[in-house]
């Protein structure tokens, strides 16, 4: 997707790993969110809390590394985004976490769900892994990686957005 050019200055602030995720992610991923989900398609953009800190040594809540979720007019959870900061995305234990929360969001969103699919996007600063969620079957994709201390891969969040294929 061809992105404007205030999106691709966000972008190349967002991807050094040295920025703060309030000054450059946080934008980036509002402008790219208010771009793909239209206001005027009557979409709406919500911040939600964490369900859970990656670390003990997090900063205070206000500061946290909030997931949006955008909802149709309905009120109809379509879509939501969970985001950390971009060094996190080498640890494999900061990853698990990353993907227990996503698994976690799922659940908590499911009981009112009214679609049959629930997407969300994992994103360690630029690089992004998208997760689906079948209403019907409770299958969460993708899976854990079972009998591996890496439950889930670094390639997983191979798409990087300000990459043609991202």
């Amino acid at each position: 997707m061809p992105w404007n050019d205030n999106v691709v200055t966000f972008m190349s602030s967002a991807a050094s790993d040295t920025q703060t995720i309030k000054e450059y992610i946080y934008p980036l991923y509002t402008r790219i969110l208010y771009i793909s989900f239209p206001v005027e398609d009557r979409f709406m953009l919500y911040p939600i809390c964490k369900l859970t800190y990656l670390t003990d040594t997090v900063t205070p809540p206000s500061d946290d590394f909030n997931p949006f979720v955008i909802r149709t007019e309905l009120h109809k959870v379509v879509f939501f985004v969970e985001i950390y900061v971009p060094t996190l995305l080498g640890d494999p234990h900061e990853r698990k976490q990353a993907d227990n929360e996503m698994r976690n969001r799922f659940r908590q969103l499911s009981g009112s769900l009214q679609i049959p699919k629930l997407y969300g996007m994992c994103a360690f600063g630029t690089h992004i892994c998208f997760y689906s969620y079948d209403r019907d079957t409770r299958i969460i994709i993708p899976s854990p990686v079972e009998n591996s201390d890496d439950t889930a891969p670094v390639d997983r969040w191979g798409l990087n957005i300000p990459e043609e294929d991202g």
